[in-house]
């Protein structure tokens, strides 16, 4: 599908959250991942650490930025598993979440279930199924709203698990491939939705936050449907993540002209609190810090235009950097490529836990 003309920008000088003018960070960026046309320059923050793309393409216009998204794929080529070992590896990733979420139902019988509690003793594999169901459990189950559900597989999972889901996403062709999985998904934003307040227990943005011109408006819309005491489950790049630091400008988490917003655990946290949540959780994660590792080497290999590398080789270096990041992540809270914060809207009988009030605590 081809562009439609050029993208138009606007001018976006200092911090949302500090109102600090920004610092250069990188400059001449091009979209390595999906094609969009122009040149990208990104800004940080020197007090909370955020980094946000100027000038950004106007609301209006972003969605040339998606022409060629992968959420463009068909449903049935992503879902099918057509080799016998790819089945019994679905099995055990089932059995894996099923355990570590105590949602039984989606495991494939006890011998799976036994066999997720035997694999979630490796710890990266337990974060990782933590993390696939958005660190929601069975005990929470209820009415679950995911922003930005794409084509639809994670709301099949938890629908799978017992939760009542509901999607939104604002690409078309993202919202045929859900439908086609059964999903109910609003095509447009939650504003379009226009969700009576208190509707959901819980409200999920995986990747999504770093995609929208107003974080704490986009919070704020999510804090008004969630039920008191229910949950907002946000998990986003980090940038000031190991990978981050490895591959700079070739980072896959920057995403030109896509990532308006990468935000650094303080960011975050000065989001949240703005967005009148209540912080229960706020770490980083290493989950996918093997595959963010892979995607950043393709697209340093295209803007420096070195030999394509294959090979079970590249595979160990993969796993390598993934448990490397996770050591790391647990030496110094800042390290892993995502963040995950989990937020409750507020009611008396929740306090907030780990993370300090003050944003001093997380300055560089």
């Amino acid at each position: 599908m081809p562009f439609e003309g050029k993208i138009a920008t606007e001018l976006v000088g200092a911090c949302i959250f500090c109102e600090q003018p920004g610092i250069p960070l990188y400059s001449g960026l091009s979209d390595q991942l999906f094609g969009t046309p122009g040149f990208w320059n990104f800004l940080q923050c020197e007090k909370c650490g955020l980094v946000w793309l100027n000038p950004r393409p106007v609301a209006a216009e972003l969605s040339k930025a998606y022409v060629r998204y992968y959420t463009h794929q068909g449903s049935n080529t992503i879902h099918t598993t057509r080799k016998p070992l790819g089945s019994l590896r679905e099995k055990g990733k089932k059995g894996l979440y099923a355990y570590v979420s105590d949602s039984k139902a989606l495991a494939d019988g006890w011998i799976w279930m036994r066999l997720g509690q035997a694999l979630s003793c490796v710890p990266l594999l337990r974060e990782r199924a933590y993390m696939g169901t958005m660190c929601l459990d069975s005990a929470t189950k209820g009415k679950l709203l995911d922003l930005g559900c794409g084509d639809g597989r994670f709301l099949a999972l938890m629908r799978a698990a017992g939760w009542d889901v509901t999607g939104i996403d604002t690409d078309l062709a993202a919202v045929k491939n859900a439908r086609e999985l059964g999903i109910p998904v609003v095509a447009g934003n939650i504003a379009d939705a226009a969700f009576p307040e208190a509707s959901f227990d819980a409200v999920t943005l995986s990747h999504v936050i770093e995609h929208v011109h107003d974080p704490v408006g986009l919070l704020s819309a999510c804090r008004r449907v969630v039920k008191p005491g229910g949950q907002v489950v946000i998990v986003t790049p980090n940038i000031k993540s190991f990978g981050h630091k490895k591959f700079g400008s070739c980072w896959r988490g920057l995403e030109p002209p896509r990532h308006l917003h990468i935000f650094s655990l303080a960011a975050l946290h000065i989001c949240c609190e703005r967005a009148g949540l209540q912080l229960q959780m706020l770490r980083t994660s290493a989950r996918s810090a093997g595959l963010l590792w892979e995607e950043s080497r393709a697209i340093r290999r295209r803007t420096e235009s070195l030999p394509v590398e294959h090979g079970i080789g590249l595979r160990i270096r993969r796993v390598c950097f993934n448990l490397q990041e996770d050591v790391r992540c647990r030496v110094s809270e800042e390290m892993g490529g995502e963040i995950v914060a989990i937020a409750r809207v507020q009611n008396s009988s929740f306090a907030t836990e780990i993370m300090p009030a003050s944003t001093e605590a997380f300055a560089s």
